[in-house]
């Protein structure tokens, strides 16, 4: 499961790039989920 996350990660990452300041929010959410679930996510 550790491929498709970093596959997905790329994605969300250009996505962000390609927003600009209004992706930040989003993108700080995300990692504080990802934090919080760590250690219920694969990989």
């Amino acid at each position: 499961m550790t491929a498709p996350m970093a596959v997905i990660d790329a994605l969300v990452v250009q996505t962000a790039a390609y927003m600009g300041e209004k992706a930040v929010a989003p993108l700080e959410r995300l990692h504080a989920l990802k934090q919080k679930y760590s250690r219920e996510l694969p990989g």
